[in-house]
């Protein structure tokens, strides 16, 4: 019985591994407004700020280039950086009411 089961396991792990899909990098963003822990990017998508991440998105001005990357982070799907400063914080978009 330890024979059958040990090729089925090795052939169900080898099949169900995909490797993940490239990070998608939005390009043609920079910063709007800027609030404490909040972040407004030129197409007005409002992010919240991991708190970590809160003292770095804290220098960016307005008008720097922002790179945005996912994250695979669970709570904090995405990862913003600074062109300039190549500083990051993790963010989630922030819901609008």
């Amino acid at each position: 019985m330890k024979r059958l089961l040990f090729p089925a396991l090795l052939i169900l792990s080898s099949c169900r591994h995909t490797p993940p899909a490239p990070p998608r990098i939005s390009e043609n963003l920079a910063v709007r407004a800027q609030f404490p822990g909040r972040l407004v990017l030129t197409d007005n998508s409002p992010w919240q700020i991991q708190p970590a991440g809160q003292s770095a998105s804290l220098r960016w001005r307005p008008g720097e280039a922002i790179a945005v990357v996912r994250s695979g982070h669970p709570a904090w799907p995405f990862l913003l950086t600074s062109r300039r400063t190549l500083t990051v914080a993790l963010a989630r978009p922030f819901p609008q009411y």
